[in-house]
């Protein structure tokens, strides 16, 4: 049930946003809009298939995420392999042995810190991608397979939630961003005030969704939930989002790839869902959804 009204619902905003890019004719909207309807018919039909075909789909973004990496780091042969091979041993054993997931989480917190470090040693390129890799793409990646396991609706609610806040985010920002804020724009110089207003409003529109049309959440705790969730998600998924951007410019690059038409590689498609994905299990857990 839950499935199918994201799916019709997700299809139809996707559908409208194309056809309005067709008309003003805006054709990196364009290419936006045809690769998410690739990616959301995958992601409906991974779910369908059930729990191995979801790890297996986590482990492919792992060892993409890996991939893509190596490449920002300029790495050769030999260091892509390994560090690809590495991202699929830990991916493997932190799925097998839960404790080391929740002993990596602390890690990916001062990594994020450590990037901010202008003189760290993470200004070598390697360090930046091993860095990356274990202590934020895999044990998030992993983080997706734990919210699976204790609720397939949840892996529908936290792409919705991510992607109301992402869609929200640019389009008010577009259309009426204009005060820029001093400490990120260093970071991600495009980000205005009023494009993180939308975003917020953006998750509360999904909560509310999340609540109705598509039923994900139970009636009881609606409020303690929509405090929690609207603020989690809005710190979280935004702080995915600037973190990887952080790791970009360290490797000085726009995009992490380009295997994804309009949105770049798969870790800029991704990284905030990864990046929100430790604390929405922490919510689960908590009893706030």
């Amino acid at each position: 049930m839950a499935l199918k009204a994201f799916y019709i619902i997700a299809m139809v905003i996707t559908m409208v946003a194309l056809g309005a890019s067709l008309i003003t004719r805006r054709s990196e909207l364009t290419k936006r809009c045809l690769t998410l309807i690739v990616l959301i018919n995958l992601m409906c039909f991974i779910l369908l298939l059930g729990r191995a075909a979801f790890i297996l789909s986590m482990l492919t973004i792992a060892i993409a995420g890996s991939y893509e990496l190596s490449l920002c780091a300029k790495m050769n042969r030999f260091e892509t392999v390994l560090l690809i091979i590495t991202g699929v041993s830990l991916f493997t054993v932190i799925k097998l042995y839960g404790v080391l997931f929740y002993c990596l989480l602390p890690f990916g917190l001062v990594m994020s810190f450590l990037l901010l470090w202008p003189k760290f040693i993470f200004k070598k390129l390697n360090c930046i991608a091993w860095g990356s890799l274990i202590s934020i793409v895999i044990p998030c990646s992993v983080a997706l397979t734990k919210i699976y396991d204790l609720d397939t609706n949840h892996i529908i609610a936290i792409i919705l939630l991510v992607q109301f806040n992402d869609g929200f985010s640019y389009l008010v920002g577009q259309k009426l961003g204009k005060t820029k804020l001093s400490f990120i724009n260093p970071i991600s110089p495009n980000k205005t005030l009023e494009g993180y207003i939308g975003g917020m409003l953006g998750v509360i529109l999904a909560i509310m969704l999340l609540q109705t049309v598509i039923p994900v959440y139970a009636d009881n705790k609606i409020f303690i939930r929509f405090i929690f969730l609207t603020i989690s998600v809005f710190i979280f998924s935004n702080a995915g989002d600037l973190v990887f951007s952080i790791i970009k410019r360290k490797f000085k690059v726009k995009d992490f790839s380009n295997i994804l038409a309009g949105h770049g590689g798969i870790l800029d498609r991704f990284d905030s869902i990864l990046y929100l994905a430790p604390i929405y299990i922490l919510l689960i857990y908590e009893g706030v959804i």
